[in-house]
């Protein structure tokens, strides 16, 4: 009796595991379907897409490449020559010049003069450090962008896709500034005005379209230029005309070019998971002996182009994508969280970035025309973080005017306080006609 018992128990076992094992093949086999019909849609999407709007174009020239390792082998190897009695100043110069410019804090041009005094001789063995540098980069309208590799199709050919030659680009971007703002400071007009445009050239030698880390660093290298046009206006005598900056900030439509940049990266991506698709068949995270490998880079491509749809939805609609959950790598997202940009903080980026060109101009505005007409010309502006004019209050000579920053609340041009350590709550300017 118990031995029939305990048969008729495990037949029943076997039984059930078999139909346990048949129903997971076949949710294992349709989730595998459901994944790999998901994917092909986000590519039949992905190629649907309407067309990019024409960015900027591309600048023609000699392959800049031997260019800058050139510049990069010119890198000074001394210390700066810093007079004795200016040790104890701050190392850098830079950190007066550009202050909180480079965190999109207020531009108070209304106060400060002219740099002098250790400043001034800090600034100047800087760029007497990088002459050899500085020479090079007075050629920078021989050449064109340089750009990232075709798409390997070996994993191990990944590794040539890394931007290396874009800081040395910025390098070029960074004397160029230098020497603009330490002529300017001499009353060198001539000699800042000619850095300075070769400055805004060397910008396009890194192609932003190429990935999301070259955008970065543009805009990083559009904002020290920015940064030196409006000390320019402010040093540099009111009769010397700087209009040619003011035409070239003028007209500028940055979301194409950050549409393009986000589609080539994402082709990057999708191009390295077909990769690992082919070459990946062990050594992968736990569960995926189970699901397949197929199935596992399904997943991940997924997740990649939901991320990019949502974040090419918002930059053509000129608004910032979905908020960005908190996001904890886990074996079966890995390549998703290595891949997958910032967008929220890239969209945010670009509307600082975009704040300050329209800073800059009103500054170029005011210095030219007056503050009256600056006040005119920030009244037709749609300030990018808000959907009203940029913002502006004149007390007697000195104009300035703001951004409503990310908040989206105007704080009457809050620029914050340089003694505290707490962030501006708008973005500001301040000019004073001389």
């Amino acid at each position: 009796m118990a031995a029939s018992a305990r048969a008729r128990f495990l037949r029943w076992l076997a039984i059930t595991l078999a139909v346990m094992t048949v129903l997971a093949g076949a949710a294992i086999l349709v989730g595998q379907r459901v994944l790999r019909k998901r994917v092909e849609l986000a590519r039949e999407r992905m190629k649907s897409e309407p067309p990019v709007a024409p960015g900027p174009a591309r600048l023609e020239g000699e392959d800049p490449i031997a260019w800058l390792l050139a510049i990069e082998k010119a890198e000074p190897q001394e210390d700066l020559p810093i007079p004795e009695e200016c040790s104890e100043a701050p190392e850098d110069a830079r950190d007066t010049l550009d202050g909180t410019w480079t965190r999109l804090s207020a531009w108070n041009l209304a106060e400060p003069d002219v740099i002098s005094g250790c400043t001034l001789a800090i600034l100047r063995a800087q760029v007497a450090s990088t002459a050899a540098q500085l020479e090079l980069a007075r050629q920078t309208e021989r050449y064109g962008p340089f750009q990232l590799p075709e798409i390997p199709s070996e994993i191990n050919d990944f590794s040539k896709l890394a931007p290396a030659h874009v800081s040395k680009a910025m390098k070029v971007v960074r004397v160029l500034v230098d020497s603009a703002a330490l002529a300017a400071a001499q009353g060198d007009a001539q000699r800042a005005i000619q850095d300075l445009r070769l400055a805004f050239r060397g910008i396009g030698i890194i192609d932003e379209r190429d990935g999301t880390t070259n955008w970065l660093c543009v805009r990083y290298t559009e904002g020290l230029f920015l940064g030196a046009v409006t000390r320019l206006a402010q040093w540099l005598d009111p009769a010397i005309d700087l209009s040619e900056f003011q035409a070239l900030l003028q007209g500028v439509d940055p979301w194409p070019a950050y549409e393009a940049t986000l589609r080539t990266e994402r082709t990057r991506f999708v191009a390295c998971l077909d990769v690992v698709r082919r070459h990946s068949t062990e050594g992968q995270p736990p569960g995926v002996e189970l699901l397949g490998v197929d199935a596992w880079v399904d997943h991940e491509e997924k997740l990649l182009l939901d991320a990019y749809a949502a974040g090419l939805e918002a930059a053509r609609a000129h608004r910032a994508p979905p908020a960005e959950e908190p996001f904890e790598p886990r074996p079966w997202n890995v390549m998703f969280s290595m891949m997958a940009p910032p967008l929220q903080r890239h969209h945010e980026t670009l509307l600082h970035s975009e704040v300050r060109r329209l800073l800059t101009i009103g500054v170029l505005v005011a210095r030219h025309d007056g503050l009256e007409a600056a006040e005119a010309w920030a009244a037709g502006q749609v300030d990018p973080f808000a959907a009203g004019a940029l913002r502006t209050r004149r007390d007697g000579d000195v104009l300035r005017i703001w951004s409503v920053g990310p908040n989206g609340n105007d704080d009457g041009g809050d620029s914050g306080d340089p003694d505290e350590p707490r962030p501006p709550q708008d973005l500001v300017v301040s000019f004073r006609v001389r």
